[in-house]
């Protein structure tokens, strides 16, 4: 089992390498911002929602899931960008 140390500095990373692929998302959230901004604001509310767990296993849960998701993001920002490399146009422009 992992200790309580290890899970925090698993946490701080998951949550820096999710803000940095929030990043990558350029193009605009059907609210009229960014989805980095968007994204941000989640990766932020769902760490912060679970700052205060201290059970080892539902930590390890939470990585787990965290990871996934971000896994998951990176793999459809993948195909946005093979898409629009296939249609000649970035992610969330218009061909005019």
């Amino acid at each position: 089992m992992l200790s309580l140390t290890s899970l925090r500095r698993e946490a701080l990373s998951l949550y820096r390498e999710a803000l940095r692929a929030a990043e990558q998302f350029r193009w605009p959230h059907p609210s009229g911002r960014l989805w980095s901004e968007v994204l941000r604001e989640s990766v932020r509310s769902e760490m912060r929602a679970a700052r205060d767990e201290r059970d080892p296993q539902m930590i390890a849960r939470l990585l787990l899931t965290g990871r996934a998701a971000l896994e998951e993001a990176q793999r459809r920002l993948c195909e946005k960008r093979a898409q629009g490399a296939a249609t000649d146009s970035p992610p969330g422009t218009r061909k005019s």
